[in-house]
């Protein structure tokens, strides 16, 4: 009889204790290891430790106008460690809305929506200019994901994400840019294009590109690889930056590449 009243009392208690019993750090044979149910708990549980919400729904476009409702929200991962010291990255998770009701509608916020989505892109951050050997010592494992650089930036950072397809990438448009000015400042390239309202001669210009000189800046890079010299599309601050580069086996650049153009637009001027 004791030992029945016993084993009730505890039928409660034992309810709540975890089916796998793991460290705070789990190893990897305890994560392969995991029930399907606590395996799914520690998976959620891990997104979240790692996501911020933006808390902000904005609306979305529907042509020039703020009128096709909220379309979706951004959340946030913990910025990490690229596999090259200096710049680190962080995921963008958008979670995507659409309507459920009359999409036809007039007053189409005062419509329902749904989630539906998530869609995912990377962005990085220059946290000490890039320089071709930062960028030819790349790391992967040994905690190069949780290096303290990346992980001090939080969510205070006094400088732009910049959107690109990999941290390469977005260094070495940096780089190219650095190469751009010097070689304008020595007389062997010229501005191909200087569209800017407040801008007027080449002179000014070059004091517009040496004022965005500073990598905290950097918004962007893209690349046409289509093209030969290839175009490098950097968003500085409040301006667009085209440099052309062409393959050059002589320049120790980190692709070999030689400058050849660079022209910059004030983003006011060109339609997105």
């Amino acid at each position: 009889m004791l030992k029945k009243i016993m084993t009730t009392a505890f039928l409660p208690a034992l309810a709540f204790l975890p089916l796998f019993q793991v460290d705070a750090q789990p190893t990897s044979r305890q994560l392969w290891a995991m029930p399907r149910e606590q395996a799914a708990e520690q998976s959620m549980r891990d997104l979240n430790a790692i996501l911020s919400p933006s808390g902000v729904y904005p609306r979305g476009f529907e042509g020039i106008l703020f009128r096709s409702g909220v379309v979706g929200t951004d959340l946030l991962t913990r910025p990490y460690g690229s596999p090259y010291p200096g710049v680190c990255a962080r995921d963008v998770l958008t979670l995507r809305y659409a309507h459920v009701g009359d999409v036809n509608a007039a007053d189409r916020m005062a419509e329902p929506v749904r989630a539906y989505q998530v869609r995912v892109r990377q962005e990085f951050a220059l946290v000490r200019p890039p320089t071709l050997a930062m960028l030819n010592a790349s790391e992967t494992g040994n905690g190069s994901q949780f290096r303290s650089e990346c992980a001090d930036i939080g969510s205070s950072a006094t400088w732009f994400w910049v959107s690109g397809e990999d941290p390469r990438l977005a260094a070495n448009g940096w780089m190219l840019f650095q190469n751009a000015l010097r070689a304008a400042h020595a007389g062997t390239l010229s501005l191909d294009r200087c569209e800017t309202p407040d801008v007027p001669s080449s002179t000014s210009c070059m004091q517009l590109l040496d004022s965005l000189s500073d990598y905290h800046l950097l918004r962007g890079v893209a690349v046409d690889v289509s093209v030969d010299p290839r175009n490098y599309h950097l968003e500085v601050g409040d301006y667009y930056i085209r440099i052309d580069a062409a393959r050059d086996p002589n320049v120790g650049a980190i692709w070999n590449e030689r400058v050849t153009a660079i022209s910059v637009t004030e983003r006011s001027f060109v339609m997105d």
